[in-house]
């Protein structure tokens, strides 16, 4: 924690410089524009996926968390997350639902789904940011802060952590 806090020679820290970093890349103008449009078009795509294929076998709540998921994903990561992670969603819902058990640090044993859930999302966004091909089809916001956190020196596994955060809170506000 005391790393990421460590201020450099400009006055600048990965914490100091995070909300500032967001909160220009989310204003009104050029990278939103293209954030929802892709995420849009994702939308369709996955309606017409569903379309292809309906069931009556899910819930309403649960067909909605899929489709927005998908989209809102898709839209900020680009597609080869999903693609080569099919059931990444449900481990980020579980990590998400068991979110008090890392907080209060409650042991391995007592939460081994959420801990499971939370090493294969975690696998994911690491192999996913190992790769700089998976930049194609992504928001530039994701891999331009990828390039502030590997310039402060952070591991792709660190990086990996860090970027999921911004990815869950980004992908529960529509969800």
């Amino acid at each position: 924690m005391r790393r990421l806090s460590e201020v450099d020679e400009t006055g600048d820290s990965i914490f100091r410089n995070a909300h500032v970093f967001y909160r220009d890349a989310l204003k009104a103008g050029p990278q939103l524009d293209s954030l929802t449009v892709n995420f849009l078009r994702y939308l369709r795509e996955v309606f017409d996926e569903f379309e292809a294929k309906p069931t009556s076998d899910t819930s309403l709540h649960m067909w909605s968390k899929i489709m927005l998921g998908t989209a809102s994903t898709n839209a900020m990561m680009g597609p080869v997350l999903l693609r080569d992670n099919p059931d990444l969603l449900e481990s980020v819902w579980l990590v998400e639902s068991g979110f008090f058990l890392f907080v209060n640090r409650i042991p391995r044993i007592f939460a081994k789904k959420h801990y499971r859930a939370r090493d294969h999302v975690h696998a994911a966004f690491t192999s996913y940011f190992s790769d700089e091909k998976n930049k194609e089809g992504s928001a530039p916001m994701i891999w331009d802060r990828v390039v502030q956190l590997r310039a402060k020196g952070m591991a792709t596994r660190d990086v990996a952590a860090y970027s999921y955060s911004a990815y869950a809170v980004s992908i529960f506000r529509g969800i």
